[in-house]
């Protein structure tokens, strides 16, 4: 995926899929990683958080999994 930045230098994911795939990256990679994303009011995309609630998609069971698996995976190579 391409991304742009926003002006206030963070990227700028253009759709509710994007983030959210990288919402997921950021929790399979990063201890303290993005928990949430908003819209932004100057760019008009989305930007990673981890200044609000845990979005509810963290707490899904099927991405729970999917997060753990690929942390495992990744403690393989």
């Amino acid at each position: 995926m391409d991304y742009s930045l926003c002006s206030s230098g963070k990227v700028a994911y253009n759709s509710t899929y994007e983030v959210e795939e990288a919402l997921i990256y950021s929790q399979i990679n990063f201890d303290s990683g993005a928990t949430n994303y908003y819209k932004c009011n100057s760019c008009g995309c989305y930007h990673l958080t981890s200044c609000l609630e845990v979005h509810p998609l963290l707490d899904d069971a099927d991405v729970k999994l999917r997060i753990d698996k690929e942390r495992r995976s990744n403690n393989w190579i």
